[in-house]
């Protein structure tokens, strides 16, 4: 999987797979209304999508770089013996 993504191709995505589950479901064929709703649930779902995203991608990347923690002398000390 691709890091980044961008939100119109989330979007895309979204609108089509919503399409053909309508399509599939033998009702007719969606209105402009129906088209427009599609469209602007699928703009607010990629928006979170996209968001979401990149919160754990920037998590995972500060997991990477965590420094591990420091120890004490006592610990030190026995770490080495």
């Amino acid at each position: 999987m691709k890091n980044k993504i961008s939100r119109k191709e989330i979007q895309g995505k979204i609108s089509d797979s919503v399409s053909t589950a309508i399509s599939q479901l033998e009702v007719k064929e969606p209105s402009k209304k129906v088209k427009k709703i599609i469209k602007r649930s699928s703009k607010k779902i990629a928006s979170k999508v996209s968001r979401q995203l990149k919160h754990s991608a920037v998590k995972t990347k500060k997991i990477k770089e965590a420094k591990p923690p420091k120890l004490d002398k006592k610990e030190k000390l026995e770490v080495v013996a």
